[in-house]
């Protein structure tokens, strides 16, 4: 199944380089494989073209409140995110970008030996703010696809201003776009001779067990303790998910309604899958909307009020 066409956006119509060597995703938002439809895309445009694949990532200290906790919880996802790109015939490259000395060019480096550059469509924060920047300096197609969102933001024409009136909007719109992405499939492996020169010295290996290490050395908030409670990864994501549709989905239609029930905001079933929506996205709407929808356990009336 192609990406629908309301979710892809033209940052930058240039034209790819006769030389490319690969197609590059930037993951900036949703990191992860799974209902990833940017990652979809890039994988369509790269087979139509007979390349590889290269699955970018990095990490900044320069990010608005940038701190200890945040960047734990960021580079927890990397091992998993990064075993799980190569499994699908695709290269990883990940980057920590550890002072503001350091470089802040890795993106353009990769840029220079591909096809096509895509990109999260996410407007907020700054993946937002990359976004232009990126796209007014770039030379090569730029795409930023919509994979954030179960229902894509271009679908609203306006702007909404309180949920009751984007409920119905997107109840109306949720089937259509709730459909289970095609598997991966890339026609060409992807190899580490194909990266430009000198750019490997810049990649950062990033193990389980030295997460702490890494951001010990970043210049960041270092008083602000990682999280006790949360650990970041696709998987950790999967069981708070599991949590919510057995401990809150199963009772929201009968309880929703009653403040005491705690339905809503239960801490331990709702508010911790929200930490794996954002930031990281290592769990989409889409995901927990498909999940419910896939086991019965999306009460009617119910399913688009989790995307």
């Amino acid at each position: 199944m192609a990406v629908e066409k309301e979710r892809i956006r033209i940052l930058h119509d240039g034209a790819p380089s006769p030389n490319a060597r690969y197609v590059l995703y930037w993951a900036q938002m949703n990191r992860r494989v799974r209902f990833n439809h940017a990652l979809l895309h890039a994988v369509e445009l790269a087979n139509r073209q007979d390349l590889p694949l290269l699955v970018y990532e990095g990490l900044t200290c320069t990010y608005p409140g940038a701190n200890r906790r945040v960047h734990s919880f960021m580079l927890e996802a990397v091992p998993e995110f990064g075993a799980e790109v190569r499994r699908q015939g695709a290269g990883y490259f990940f980057y920590l970008r550890a002072h503001r000395s350091d470089p802040n060019d890795v993106l353009y480096r990769l840029a220079t030996s591909a096809h096509t550059v895509v990109t999260d469509d996410y407007p907020v924060f700054i993946a937002g703010r990359n976004n232009r920047s990126v796209a007014s300096h770039i030379r090569l197609p730029f795409i930023a696809v919509d994979s954030s969102c179960t229902v894509p933001m271009s679908v609203h024409e306006k702007q909404a201003w309180a949920a009751y009136t984007i409920r119905p909007k997107i109840d109306r719109e949720l089937l259509r776009f709730l459909k289970l992405p095609a598997p991966l499939s890339l026609t060409q492996k992807w190899r580490d001779d194909l990266l430009p020169a000198g750019v490997d010295a810049l990649r950062t290996e990033v193990a389980a067990n030295g997460v702490a290490h890494l951001v010990a050395g970043c210049e960041i908030n270092q008083s602000i303790a990682p999280s006790t409670c949360f650990r970041g990864g696709v998987e950790e994501a999967g069981r708070r998910l599991e949590l919510f549709l057995e401990g809150s989905l199963r009772r929201y239609a009968k309880e929703s309604n009653q403040p005491s029930a705690h339905a809503t905001s239960n801490f331990e079933f709702a508010s911790s899958l929200r930490t794996y929506l954002v930031p990281g996205n290592c769990v989409g709407g889409a995901i927990v909307c498909r999940t419910a929808q896939a086991d019965g356990r999306g009460i009617s009336g119910t399913n688009h009020r989790a995307s």
